[in-house]
């Protein structure tokens, strides 16, 4: 659904996007797996927060204490997704 939404998106929608991700890492259990959907949701993220956005977006992100390859999987897709918004944010600044 996001994919479809014009970018770049504006501050409120980019801070509400990151607030309902944020809750979302957080209520994950030990068998949550990021399919599809959410590998997409992540790049479209990326690619659509506005600049104002960018600081959010890399504060460190909390995850529950669950140790499972399922867990690894949701860090190292926002371990990409933090280093896609650094990127952007070193691109515009070097603009």
């Amino acid at each position: 659904v996001i994919e479809a939404i014009p970018t770049p998106w504006s501050q409120h929608l980019g801070d509400v996007c990151l607030d309902a991700l944020r809750k979302h890492i957080l209520e994950l259990d030990d068998k949550s797996y990021p399919t599809g959907h959410w590998q997409m949701a992540f790049t479209t993220m990326a690619l659509a927060l506005p600049p104002t956005c960018f600081e959010a977006a890399q504060v460190p992100w909390e995850f529950p204490v669950h140790t499972t390859w399922q867990m690894q999987q949701w860090k190292n897709h926002i371990k990409t997704f933090t280093a896609l918004v650094r990127k952007r944010q070193q691109i515009i600044e070097e603009i």
